[in-house]
């Protein structure tokens, strides 16, 4: 396609299909990474709902019991959770 003054139309056609394409890819992204996020943050929160008794219950031992082996017990089940023991 020529234009009056010459100019080939093509160019034209050509860049705003790229630009419209480009859009929708970072469209298609931007939901992809939301629904990342939101996939990612409900894993946490359910090994956060599986790990909370079991920190209570370390916590718990520790103050019951007081031997040599419920101490160890508690210090590498609490290292494994994230506590400080």
């Amino acid at each position: 396609m020529k234009s009056s003054s010459g100019r080939c139309k093509c160019q034209f056609l050509f860049r705003q299909s790229r630009e419209t394409s480009q859009t929708g890819y970072g469209f298609f992204r931007t939901q992809w990474m939301e629904s990342l996020g939101t996939l990612v943050g409900g894993i946490a929160h359910d090994l956060n709902k599986v790990l909370s008794p079991i920190a209570m219950g370390v916590q718990m031992l520790q103050l019951k019991h007081t031997d040599e082996f419920s101490r160890s017990l508690c210090a590498s089940g609490g290292k494994g959770i994230g506590l400080n023991v």
